[in-house]
């Protein structure tokens, strides 16, 4: 059985398994490690960043339909036998790296290296029609967020929200979650070869509640406008924005996207004119 699998499962680790792990992804990572001298946590840029180069190296897609529910699972990663998985498995993964015994990982201590869940649920400062204010926004029962995502994908994932100010698709992704490791108060995030100090910092926009618009609808035009539509935070502008989700047969969803916005008003509010947000920044610019 594989060098990894084995860890995880309390196996003892063959000869032939040696030979074999000098083709898994974890020893990619480790012969990165040992001929630039990385240490952790010392080094913990430089490995997440031989950890990213190693994902893109054995063709690993990031597939978010695809769960990874087991530290077994998460140890394939390493052992380099799949390639279409979540990000809690890479997160679990590179966390097992991080805790192998030499030579095969970085030793660190188990209780060293936590993947942590983030789904933008922090506290927030209000906004009234983009003016600050000192009450808390009262968040419903959603949750997620919005993070900056190249258009063009991480990993073959592409971006998932269209911005109807360009009427392409943003360089944005709408999250219900992602997974991060955390290394001595640091974020480390293997997916976007990134780090945060704290884990908001992932996020551009948070979601605070979502609408539905329940009313009797008399023509098709009325029963596609009855979507979902999703309330947040633009942390950068301060104010409130909805995203709106991609009608069946729309051009946004054509395109690939799950959402459309940002939008200045709600389409189930009082307001009747729909109003789409001049940006502060550009949602559309590369990066």
């Amino acid at each position: 059985m594989p060098v990894y699998r084995n860890l995880v499962l309390n196996l003892p680790i063959s000869d032939p398994d040696k030979e074999a792990w000098k083709r898994s992804l974890g020893y990619w990572v480790m012969q990165e490690a040992a001929r630039l001298s990385l240490q952790a946590p010392r080094d913990m840029t430089q490995i997440t960043d031989a950890f990213y180069r190693a994902l893109v190296h054995f063709n690993w897609r990031w597939t978010p339909a695809q769960p990874c529910g087991s530290q077994e699972t998460a140890a394939k990663i390493l052992d380099g036998d799949i390639q279409h998985v979540e990000c809690r498995g890479v997160a679990t993964a590179f966390r097992q790296l991080l805790t192998a015994p030499a030579p095969y990982g970085f030793a660190l201590k188990p209780d060293k290296a936590v993947v942590r869940v983030y789904q933008g649920g922090e506290s927030l400062i209000g906004a009234d029609n983009g003016k600050p204010t000192v009450e808390h926004i009262k968040r419903q029962a959603a949750t997620g967020f919005y993070s900056v995502h190249p258009r063009d994908g991480v990993h073959g994932l592409r971006a998932n929200v269209f911005d109807p100010a360009t009427n392409q698709m943003a360089n944005l992704y709408a999250w219900s979650d992602h997974k991060v490791v955390e290394v001595e108060g640091r974020y480390w995030d293997v997916c976007y070869n990134a780090s945060y100090l704290i884990l908001q910092q992932m996020a551009v926009a948070i979601v605070i509640g979502e609408n539905y618009n329940s009313a009797p609808t008399k023509t098709l035009q009325e029963a596609q406008a009855r979507v979902t539509e999703t309330k947040v935070v633009v942390k950068n502008w301060f104010q409130i924005a909805y995203f709106r989700t991609a009608v069946p047969g729309s051009p946004a969803e054509a395109a690939g996207a799950k959402e459309i916005g940002p939008y200045a008003e709600s389409i189930y509010g009082d307001e009747t004119t729909e109003g789409v947000l001049k940006p502060l920044i550009n949602w559309a610019a590369p990066i």
